[in-house]
């Protein structure tokens, strides 16, 4: 059975979010202060940078931001028993210190004798 691999794999630190022991406004629905986070961990991914640390002009000054995605594969997170979702954050990729939060996931490679997804899609945009 063909499994998709991911090309020169770089090692991203992922701190989840952790829903359960952040407060949220009831009328906002949107976290009170700071939103808490579970222990990071350690995960493979195919890193694609596509727009690296560009300028964006404010009233404050220069803002730096960067986006891109990394590829994950789906057997490795379920060997470990995690998932990425919207709003974790990786702290470092491919051993570059970064404060980037993803912003929406998307399966990707499907295969037949999968029977759905081989790879996960986390986009990201740095803060």
């Amino acid at each position: 059975m063909p499994v998709p691999r991911l090309l020169h794999p770089v090692p991203v630190v992922v701190e989840q979010i952790d829903r359960q022991a952040t407060a949220y406004d009831d009328d906002a629905r949107e976290a009170v202060q700071v939103v808490a986070r579970k222990v990071t961990f350690t995960m493979s991914g195919q890193v694609k940078w596509i727009s690296d640390m560009t300028l964006e002009a404010a009233k404050e000054g220069a803002i730096e931001r960067a986006s891109g995605y990394v590829l994950f594969s789906l057997a490795e997170l379920r060997a470990v028993d995690k998932m990425i979702v919207r709003g974790d954050r990786f702290t470092s990729i491919g051993g570059r210190d970064c404060d980037a939060y993803v912003e929406r996931t998307e399966p990707t490679a499907h295969y037949p004798d999968l029977g759905g997804p081989g790879l996960l899609k986390a986009h990201f945009s740095t803060r």
